[in-house]
């Protein structure tokens, strides 16, 4: 048993309260502090002198709160103590221990540490520093994309009201020369009262093709223009929201630029985190982008010894549900570990089973996999197991420390075989 001084520490937004348990669970100390450096000052102090009194630092547990557990969590790392971020679900596995119904800050702080002795608690995950400058950034990215789609949205929604044919004269309409178009030239009428020079000027400038391709979009782009006209909309509002709207999605396009540069460039500043991005990358699916991201979330990758952890870890391990002769067959995945993995991970498996430009699967052992079990399985169900699958792939590209190789399942039954042999 662990017979350190354990401290539990309550975080709230603008305060927290500290209960110090001795090394026979009765109360050492307790404090109400607030989130300054006098405030962490006087925990600090409090800690030392227990430390004193009993001849060993104190551990210090807290809950993962949003952000707000992190000020007071690199306070106590840099001034040498231990501090373990647990997960809520853990700690409030515990409060209902007393009889009573005690609900305030000071109580569950006392729960906290008193989890400390009744279960084994492993240390945080969390990532280094430039780990966690790295999770940050793609997390907003994360964010700044779901703007942009809600934007885009809407984009769509007025455009079919004003200018329902647009969509068909370029390839994409978030292309930059749909997007410089739309900004200058926003409704039928606008393209017909247009001089034809100056449009076709203007996407040879964005697109930087040559005047033949010009003078073909501009045609479409009029014959589409006199055809909406005939419908006689009239929507002044709508016109102002396409305005907006793309201005929106234009600052938005910037920022995400601007991140997309920082991330390449903190992972080019260590050596460590690039050579696990290129052998996450050499995964298909992964992108360089989507391979920070995962390395981020997961942070110390040391802290898991068996692929069930970090499938636990991404909340995609299958949630039990058994009680008497009950047993639950329709068990859904967890849910437990950091959505934002899951999100990325959806789209590495999405991109998996895909076809890329040239017709071909980007895995094809995944896909063939993602068939078999679609076969009598609902399309997120087949999904999620390959998003599993590819779990187990990251682990085992991170642990051996080589990049990708794609094998039929028969060739890599075979090929473990052959590592497993016993030497002669």
């Amino acid at each position: 048993m662990d017979n350190r001084p354990v401290a539990g520490v309550d975080v709230s937004k603008y305060f927290s309260d500290m209960c110090i348990l001795a090394p026979n669970n009765e109360i050492a100390g307790e404090l109400h502090f607030e989130h300054d450096f006098n405030g962490m000052t006087k925990a600090k102090v409090l800690l030392e002198s227990v430390e004193a009194r009993y001849g060993v630092k104190p551990v210090i547990v807290m809950e993962a709160t949003s952000h707000y557990h992190r000020l007071f969590f690199y306070f106590l790392k840099n001034n040498g103590f231990e501090a373990i971020v647990i997960n809520p679900l853990q700690s409030h596995a515990i409060k209902n221990i007393s009889i009573r119904k005690v609900k305030s800050d000071r109580a569950d702080a006392y729960r906290i540490a008193l989890l400390y002795r009744l279960k084994e608690l492993r240390l945080t995950n969390a990532p280094i520093d430039t780990l966690f400058d790295i999770r940050n950034l793609t997390r907003q990215h994360s964010d700044l994309i779901k703007t942009r789609t809600m934007y885009t949205n809407r984009l769509i929604a007025d455009l079919d009201q004003i200018f329902p044919s647009f969509h068909k004269t370029f390839f994409s309409l978030w292309s930059a020369t749909s997007l410089a178009v739309l900004e200058q030239y926003p409704s039928p009428q606008a393209i017909l009262s247009a001089n034809p020079d100056e449009l076709g000027a203007l996407i040879v400038k964005v697109s930087r093709r040559g005047p033949a391709y010009a003078r073909q979009k501009v045609c479409a782009l009029c014959e589409y223009a006199r055809n909406d006209a005939k419908l006689n909309i009239q929507c002044s509002s709508g016109l102002v929201l396409i305005k907006t709207n793309l201005q929106v999605i234009q600052v938005v396009n910037q920022n995400l630029k601007t991140l997309d540069d920082e991330i390449n460039r903190m992972v080019n500043c260590d050596p460590v985190i690039a050579e696990n991005v290129v052998l996450l990358d050499s995964i298909p699916g992964i992108s360089l982008f989507s391979a920070a991201a995962i390395l981020a979330e997961i942070g110390d990758f040391s802290a898991f010894n068996k692929p069930a952890q970090l499938t636990a870890y991404f909340g995609l391990d299958p949630s039990t549900r058994q009680s008497g002769q009950f047993k639950g067959v329709k068990n859904k995945i967890s849910k437990r570990g950091c959505r934002y993995l899951r999100q990325i991970l959806n789209m590495v498996a999405i991109a998996s089973i895909s076809r890329n430009t040239t017709g071909k699967t980007n895995n094809p052992v995944l896909e063939a996999y993602y068939r078999k079990k679609a076969a009598n399985k609902p399309h997120k169900v087949a999904l999620c197991a390959v998003m599993n699958k590819l779990v187990h792939i990251i682990f085992a590209v991170l642990r051996d420390r080589k990049p990708f190789e794609l094998r039929q399942p028969e060739d890599h039954a075979a090929w473990l075989k052959e590592k497993n042999k016993p030497a002669a």
